[in-house]
């Protein structure tokens, strides 16, 4: 074991020799330069700052509109006030409790829910836990799958067509209906008079109705309704279809 470290701090010692030994040669060679650990004196460039004249001062003032008079700074003055003090639109929004929209899929009357309603109340189209939810929403928004009416005949080859009585609007009241879609494919099940006969029960439960509402550009324009609780308005898209087209679905 002795001698195994003896020979290792030998090699040691001779790699330690060869080392300087090397080092010493460059040096002399020139090949590896020490850094110069003196002070080195950096020049900084002179800098010369060219005044304009006077002249040429006012010149480009009056170019550049800094020229302000006295009445344009008070200007100035009261617009930087009045918008400080003027809420944007949006911070005034903002401040106002979140609306909540309550949106809903199709929904048809059966002659089994109808005789129901009659018997127990709004208790047989939603139950005790779904009623508050649905209404306690500030919209509440649902598809009409069915128009409202009394009058009409059947569209001819179409298996399935719909109508309810005009006076069971007052299920969708019950339910705390705001607002209905009518752009569906049962809406114009028995005719235009049966529509007519929807947008009249609508109206008079004060629902509104987006959908198939006519046609031409004002058809078409969108539906506001205001939040019941905060009164902010929401807008709805309404369709407006032509006349053949409408007569087909």
């Amino acid at each position: 074991m002795r001698k195994f470290l003896k020979t290792i701090i030998k090699g040691t010692l001779f790699c330690l020799l060869l080392l300087a030994a090397s080092l010493t040669v460059c040096l002399a060679a020139g090949l590896v330069k020490l850094p110069d650990t003196g002070e080195q004196v950096c020049e900084v460039p002179a800098v010369r700052v060219i005044e304009p004249l006077p002249s040429e001062a006012a010149e480009q003032e009056e170019q550049a509109g800094q020229l302000d008079t006295p009445e344009q700074e008070e200007t100035s003055e009261q617009e930087n006030v009045s918008e400080q003090e003027a809420p944007s639109e949006q911070e005034e929004f903002s401040e106002q409790e979140p609306v909540t929209l309550l949106f809903g899929g199709d929904l048809f009357l059966t002659d089994l829910l109808q005789s129901k309603y009659r018997q127990q109340g709004i208790s047989a189209a939603a139950s005790e836990e779904l009623l508050p939810v649905l209404r306690g929403a500030d919209l509440l928004m649902l598809n009409q799958e069915f128009p409202f009416g009394t009058t009409g005949e059947p569209m001819e080859e179409k298996q399935y067509t719909f109508r309810v009585d005009p006076g069971y609007v007052s299920v969708l009241t019950d339910l705390g209906v705001d607002i209905v879609t009518l752009a569906n494919n049962h809406v114009l099940d028995f005719g235009r008079g049966s529509l007519t006969e929807t947008l009249a029960a609508l109206d008079g439960a004060g629902i509104a109705g987006p959908g198939l509402l006519g046609h031409g550009a004002a058809a078409a324009g969108p539906v506001t309704v205001r939040a019941a609780r905060s009164g902010r308005p929401a807008a709805f898209p309404r369709a407006a279809l032509p006349p053949k087209k409408a007569q087909k679905s």
